[in-house]
């Protein structure tokens, strides 16, 4: 897997797992015309990082 050391902005999506790199799931909001970002990746997410690096 590729490790990727710089800050990344998590944007919101509807799916999970693998579906989450659909572009048509991600969430968008309207008022600001911008994506819904998430302050922390799912537990998931951190527990596959931790096990890859």
């Amino acid at each position: 897997m590729l490790y990727w050391e710089q800050a990344a902005q998590l944007v919101a999506a509807e799916g999970i797992g693998i579906s989450q790199h659909n572009a048509l799931l991600w969430q968008v909001d309207l008022e600001i015309n911008d994506f819904v970002y998430e302050d922390q990746p799912t537990e998931l997410s951190q527990r596959l990082e931790e096990t890859f690096q």
